[in-house]
């Protein structure tokens, strides 16, 4: 997954810093995995530069400059001819995120160019492996993450037994380029300071061409991917602005696969769009490649599919997924994948991550705790849940919401008496606007859980007279939230009241229906039996609970 680079240019077309040497040049930046490419473009030569995209104060660094003649490159007082392709220097003691200036000059030192590159990364040591991505792009850069110093003239690398140049090189990683016509899965070996790894490597031969037109005129391109005997696992690509996820099924038997399709992105009369493989360079974004998988069989949940794939990381993938939950595509699968791999740490980092995580993560993880809660034993990360309710509800008063509605009845659960005016106040401003009543509900269950009896006679003289032969269906609706705020509750003093009610008819008009009755056996449940309301299963029959009510004289 290639990030975007730290890269400033001063303009497209530029000039030298001084007027009276106007020099026109331009400038082209691109971004492979591992590496930042800047391109100096004057009218009589070219100056490309290979540098590692993970820039950090005060570290030293290898780089990689081609020109098509001598051109003097210099960087924070550092300098080197372009006859000397490779050069050894240190990054300036900067903040991180500044800019140090990449100029171009002339032997006799007259600047003709300069971009500006960002310091993006923090001066940390790499790992104490080296890893190598198992695929990479035939043609393309690649980066080895590991034990690396900055100094690529130390460093061997050797692909199917051949030596490979490096290009760039920070203390984190080292950065070669797979060649051309190296396709397949073929050995490796990298040494380093008397570190030596050696391993497998599939190269990929990748290819987009145009191959039709729609009748409705969006070009349609046919994909074609070679080396991929044997695989096992999903190819992640991108291809124009679509992640497309290449499926172990869908390989031919001589190692190709390709499709002709639309993509996503691409405008009518496009003839040309790029296709990349995607390579992580970080935890991050390897573990962003596997929440991106899309669903592979019906018979396997996306998320118990996701979490699979995580558990085979070397590494812990939860708090990586944390860092997820912001992001508006990814949020919502990194956090049912968090809670299939750990379902408590995950909640209460859920509940951490608001409200920065936003209200898509707000609504899911008050939901997932409302519907797992346990009502007889509670919650492990009840602290957590009760700290993220009142963050959210706190401030000027939101209601009528979904997410308002969720975090007043988990607040009802993990809440205690120095709640109530919090709660009050939710009670007393929706009490005026009828139209909103879902959050006066929510607001007035959680007050009667928590104690206040002023409420639970509110809710008692609510169910406290018999639902008319001849009901309308609003008021089965309002017998209905009545009993839901008594089950919530999980007041005995309201059991009287709710066995009144088991036995009510079904109200219906039109094809709109409301069954009391049915509302009134789950309150039972979840006063009685502690079961959750909002769960279905484990209750007892009808049957057993007008005996249940007979015996105790509650009818």
């Amino acid at each position: 997954m290639t990030r975007l680079a730290g890269i400033f240019a001063l303009s497209v077309w530029g000039s030298a810093a001084l007027l009276s040497q106007v020099t026109p040049y331009q400038i082209a930046l691109e971004t492979q995995p591992g590496v930042i490419i800047v391109t100096f473009s004057l009218e009589d030569g070219q100056a490309r530069v290979y540098l590692p995209d993970d820039l950090a104060p005060g570290e030293p660094f290898a780089g990689t400059v081609e020109a098509t003649r001598n051109f003097v490159l210099e960087f924070a007082g550092q300098s080197t001819q372009a006859r000397f392709p490779s050069f050894f220097w240190m990054v300036p003691e900067v903040r991180t995120g500044e800019f140090v200036p990449l100029i171009l000059r002339s032997l006799k030192g007259r600047e003709l160019a300069r971009a500006s590159i960002q310091v993006t990364a923090k001066s940390v040591p790499g790992p104490s492996a080296f890893r190598a991505p198992g695929l990479v792009q035939a043609g393309r850069f690649f980066p080895i993450i590991g034990p690396f110093d900055g100094n690529a003239a130390s460093t061997k690398l050797t692909i199917d037994g051949s030596p490979v140049r490096i290009f760039a090189e920070s203390r984190r990683r080292s950065v070669a380029k797979m060649p051309d016509a190296t396709v397949g899965a073929v050995g490796y070996q990298i040494a380093k300071n008397n570190i030596e790894t050696q391993g497998e490597i599939r190269s990929l031969a990748i290819a987009v061409g145009p191959a039709a037109v729609s009748d409705g005129g969006t070009p349609v391109f046919k994909l074609s991917v070679h080396g991929l005997a044997g695989m096992k696992e999903d190819v992640p690509l991108r291809v124009a602005q679509s992640y497309f996820y290449l499926a172990p099924e869908a390989i031919a038997a001589d190692g190709t696969f390709s499709v002709s399709r639309a993509f996503d992105g691409v405008a009518p009369g496009t003839l040309s769009i790029p296709a990349t493989l995607i390579i992580p360079e970080t935890p991050e974004e390897e573990v962003g490649v596997i929440v991106r998988t899309p669903q592979r069989t019906k018979q396997v949940p996306l998320a118990a599919q996701h979490a699979a794939a995580l558990r085979r990381m070397d590494y812990d993938a939860v708090p990586v997924l944390a860092g997820l939950l912001a992001d508006y595509d990814l949020g919502s699968d990194a956090a049912y994948a968090m809670l299939t791999l750990d379902e408590t740490r995950a909640m209460s980092l859920l509940f951490r991550s608001m409200p920065a995580s936003g209200p898509n993560i707000e609504r899911l993880a008050m939901t997932w705790f409302l519907d797992h809660y346990d009502f007889a034993h509670g919650s492990p990360v009840a602290e957590d849940a009760q700290a993220a309710a009142v963050r959210l509800l706190d401030g000027s008063v939101k209601s009528g919401t979904v997410t308002t509605d969720l975090a007043l009845y988990v607040l009802g659960l993990t809440g205690s008496q120095k709640d109530f005016p919090l709660l009050e106040k939710y009670y007393e401003y929706n009490s005026r606007i009828s139209a909103i009543k879902g959050t006066r509900d929510a607001s007035e269950a959680a007050l009667t859980r928590l104690g206040s009896r002023r409420h639970l006679e509110v809710i008692r003289a609510e169910l406290a007279d018999p639902l008319p032969a001849n009901a309308t269906l609003p008021e089965g609706v309002l017998l209905g939230q009545s009993l839901d705020k008594a089950g919530y509750s999980g007041s005995l003093e309201l059991v009287h009241e709710v066995c009144s009610h088991i036995t009510d008819p079904f109200v219906l008009e039109i094809d709109i229906g409301m069954d009391p009755g049915q509302h009134a056996l789950t309150a039972l449940s979840a006063i009685v039996d502690k079961t959750n309301p909002r769960a279905k299963s484990g209750r007892r029959t009808l049957a057993e609970w007008v005996s249940f009510c007979q015996a105790n004289e509650f009818r």
